[in-house]
C-alpha cells in the first residue's frame, strides 16, 4: 500500500492531495493510539481512502481481497470509499445548479443508509452518530450561505488560526475588533500579494543567456542529455541507469531510425500550473490527455527530445511524422479515451463492456498501452510465449491537454502493459453530480 500511495504523490495534477504516509494507512491493533501506528488527522484522510481504493482495485489485491471477505463485502466497501472521495470534492465546488442540489437531497439519505449497511458499526451507539445525522443539513446550508468555502475555517479549523484568531490577537482586543481583523488579514493579503510580484519581476529581469532556454519560448527543465544521430550510429552521453518504462536500448533503437539528426533529450515541461515529468532515469512519467489526430488519448510521457535540426530522414510514427525541428515528447499511449462510456475496440482480441475495474467505481478505469501484439489473444502470446513491445510515438509538446493520473497494475498477467487511470480531480465533482442523477433517475423509475 505505502508503493502504491508514493505514485499516486508522483503525479502532474497541481490538485492532487497527498497520499504518501510513512507511517503506514491503518491504525494497528493493540499499538497506541498515536501517528506511529497509521492514525491520520482529518485533512489527511482523503489521500488515505484514495490509496486504499486503488490498492483494492489492483488485480492482485482485489483476488485476494475478493477471497477473504468476498466479493460483494469488498464491492460494497469501494463504492462507499468512492462515494466518500467524489462528495468530499463535490461539496467544495464553487457554483452549484439547483437541479444538483435537488439531486443531492435525494441522494444523500441513499449515501448515508448505504455507510451505515457497510461499516456495520459496533461501539457505542453504532452508526447512531451525530455526524451522519449533519450530512443531511449540509444541502440546506448551500441554499442559505452559498458554496462552504463561504463559512468554511478548514478541516480542524487550521485555517481559523492564521485568518482569525492570530489577527485577533493582534489587535489586542481593542473597540471596533472586527475591524481590526479585517484590517490585519488586508495587511497580510497585501503583503503576500508584494511578494509574487516581487517573483515575477525578478524572473523577468533573469539575463537572456540561459543554458536551458531554447532562445524561442520553450525551457529545457529537468535533467539534460545532448544526443547525436549519424547514419544510425547513436551518441547519447548518458551513465545514469533507466528506471522508466523504456529502457536505453530501446530508445536508442528508436533514434536510430531518424537519419542524422542532433537534439536535446530532457526530462521536464511546465504548462498551466502543471509540471509534466518525462524522466527515464528516475522513472517518474507522468500521464496527461492529449490531442492527437482529432482524438484524445490518455499517453504515457516517457521523455522529451528539442531537435536542433531537421532530421534527414522524416521520422514516421504511429500519431504522426516529424520532419522539422522543434520540441517533442516521446510517447506510449492507450488506444481509447478511457473517460467514455464504452470502448469501440477490443484489446487483445476481448470485447469489454465498458472500461470499469469495478462496476461499482465510476471514477477508477482501467486499459492496457498499445504494444505491436494487440491484435492477439493473451492466451496465445502466452503460448507462443511471445513478449509484447511497445509502440512508441514522437508528437509535437503542444499536443498536452490535461494531466490525468495512471498508476501501473504490474499484477494483472492478463493484459500486458496495464494500468488504471484517474481523471484530474477539478473533474471529480462533475463525475459526482453526473453519478448523483443517474442514480436518482434509476430511483424514479
Amino acid at each position: 500500500m505505502l508503493e502504491v500511495g508514493y505514485w499516486l504523490g508522483k503525479q502532474s495534477d497541481p490538485d492532487k492531495t497527498r497520499t504518501h504516509f510513512r507511517s503506514g494507512y491503518l491504525p494497528k491493533a493493540g499499538k497506541g493510539d498515536d501517528n506511529t501506528t497509521g492514525k491520520k488527522q482529518a485533512h489527511e484522510m482523503r489521500g488515505v481512502l484514495l490509496t486504499i481504493l486503488c490498492y483494492c482495485l489492483l488485480q492482485v489485491h482485489y483476488k485476494e481481497l475478493s477471497d477473504k471477505i468476498g466479493g460483494d463485502v469488498l464491492a460494497k466497501f469501494v463504492h462507499i470509499f468512492e462515494q466518500t472521495i467524489l462528495m468530499e470534492d463535490w461539496l467544495g465546488k464553487e457554483q452549484f445548479s439547483m437541479e444538483e442540489v435537488e439531486n443531492a437531497k435525494k441522494y444523500f439519505p441513499l449515501y448515508s443508509n448505504k455507510y451505515v449497511e457497510t461499516i456495520q458499526r459496533k461501539e457505542g451507539k453504532g452508526s447512531k452518530l451525530a455526524k451522519i445525522h449533519f450530512l443531511h443539513h449540509f444541502l440546506d446550508n448551500i441554499i442559505n450561505f452559498g458554496r462552504a468555502d463561504n463559512v468554511f475555517g478548514g478541516i480542524g479549523e487550521h485555517n481559523m488560526k492564521p485568518n482569525v484568531k492570530d489577527p485577533a490577537r493582534r489587535t489586542r482586543y481593542q473597540d471596533d475588533q472586527e475591524f481590526n481583523i479585517l484590517f490585519k488579514q488586508y495587511e497580510k493579503h497585501l503583503l503576500h500579494a508584494g511578494e509574487i510580484e516581487l517573483e515575477i519581476r525578478s524572473a523577468l529581469e533573469e539575463t537572456d543567456v540561459n543554458p536551458v532556454n531554447d532562445g524561442e519560448h520553450y525551457t529545457r527543465l529537468g535533467s539534460r542529455i545532448k544526443f547525436k544521430v549519424v547514419e544510425g550510429e547513436v551518441t547519447l552521453k548518458s551513465n545514469e541507469d533507466w528506471q522508466g518504462c523504456v529502457t536505453k536500448d530501446t530508445f536508442t533503437s528508436f533514434l536510430s531510425g531518424f537519419g542524422d539528426v542532433q537534439g536535446i533529450l530532457y526530462t521536464e515541461h511546465n504548462l498551466d500550473n502543471a509540471k509534466y515529468h518525462g524522466n527515464p532515469f528516475n522513472g517518474w512519467q507522468d500521464w496527461c490527455v492529449m490531442a492527437i489526430n482529432n482524438k484524445i488519448l490518455p499517453c504515457h510521457l516517457l521523455m522529451y527530445l528539442h531537435l536542433l535540426e531537421s532530421p534527414s530522414t522524416p521520422i514516421i510514427t504511429k500519431y504522426g511524422t516529424v520532419s522539422m525541428p522543434g520540441h517533442y515528447v516521446l510517447i506510449h499511449s492507450v488506444a481509447e479515451n478511457v473517460f467514455q462510456d464504452v470502448p469501440t475496440s477490443r484489446l487483445y482480441k476481448t470485447k469489454y463492456p465498458d472500461f470499469l475495474v469495478d462496476k461499482n467505481v465510476r471514477l477508477i478505469r482501467g486499459w492496457g498501452k498499445e504494444t505491436d501484439l494487440n491484435h492477439l489473444s493473451t492466451a496465445e502470446i502466452k503460448k507462443k510465449k511471445m513478449n509484447p513491445k511497445p509502440i512508441l510515438s514522437l508528437v509535437p509538446i503542444e499536443s498536452i491537454r490535461n494531466p490525468i493520473y495512471g498508476l501501473a497494475d504490474k499484477s494483472n498477467k492478463d493484459i500486458p502493459y496495464s494500468y488504471i487511470f484517474m481523471p484530474p480531480k477539478k473533474m471529480w465533482p462533475d463525475v459526482f453530480a453526473k453519478m448523483m442523477k443517474d442514480k436518482v433517475g434509476k430511483k424514479k423509475k
